[in-house]
């Protein structure tokens, strides 16, 4: 089973808080690890979109033109 990206970044932000760290170092890697994968996650749903936008215009455009094969 995979956890979902959102119950890892909870987790993460949960354990930012909760970790008890006399300098507070881990306590800020864990809620930067947080901000960063949320920002890896939006990123990542972006490109998704924008390549789905690209896939759909490939598919306007004929295989052949001028009756010869365009190299793929």
């Amino acid at each position: 089973m995979r956890t979902c990206d959102s119950t890892i970044i909870n987790a993460l932000r949960i354990l930012a808080r909760e970790i008890d760290s006399e300098d507070g170092v881990a306590n800020a890697a864990l809620e930067q690890a947080a901000e960063r994968f949320a920002e890896l996650v939006e990123e990542t749903k972006l490109l998704q979109v924008r390549i789905a936008e690209l896939d759909a215009e490939k598919d306007d455009f004929p295989d052949e033109q001028d009756g010869k094969e365009v190299a793929k």
